[in-house]
């Protein structure tokens, strides 16, 4: 294995009884999100999409959650990730799902350049929708049309970038739709 410069763990961070913690290499990953968050968001939406956008990483960098307290899309553009739930291992590369677990313990690590888009969507209906529409066991998918998927993404980041009057709602019912593909 070659030596990988720079690299530096990153302090564990303890959210409620979830705890994450991973290794950044430089200045990788370079997140580009849209955070939604505000009072009234967080108390009444049945679904809800907190945070959208791009991820860029480079071989060596890392993440592992315990007791994930999200529930996060990730759809793999460019590179590959080596990820871990549940206790299954996966090599997932460009045009695949990550599909990150409320609960669950997972690992995730770059071999190579990899670009992803996330949405993590929360809400009291979130979890009935995962349950009713089998997303709750599933750790990894390859969607039919993965540009039809990166829609969804594209759209609500947008969306949350020009933050236009009704965006929230706009955005959640994207989320819901996604969840319906």
């Amino acid at each position: 294995m070659r030596s990988i410069g720079n690299l530096r763990r990153i302090t564990e961070k303890h959210e409620g009884e979830s705890i994450l913690g991973g290794t950044d290499v430089g200045k990788f990953p370079r997140h580009h999100f849209i955070l939604n968050s505000n009072i009234e968001f967080e108390s009444r939406w049945p679904l809800k999409v907190i945070v959208c956008g791009d991820d860029e990483w480079v071989e060596g960098c890392s993440r592992y959650r315990k007791k994930t307290n999200i529930f996060s899309l990730e759809l793999i553009c460019e590179g590959s990730l080596e990820f871990t739930q549940r206790g299954n291992r996966y090599h997932v590369g460009a045009g695949e799902l990550l599909v990150i677990q409320p609960g669950a313990d997972y690992q995730m690590a770059a071999r190579e350049h990899c670009r992803k888009k996330i949405m993590i969507i929360g809400g009291y209906m979130l979890p009935s929708l995962l349950s009713a529409g089998g997303w709750a066991e599933v750790d990894t998918l390859r969607p039919a049309d993965p540009e039809l998927i990166a829609g969804y993404f594209d759209r609500v980041y947008e969306a949350g970038d020009e933050r236009s009057p009704g965006y929230l709602n706009f955005s959640s019912s994207q989320a819901y739709q996604l969840l319906l593909e």
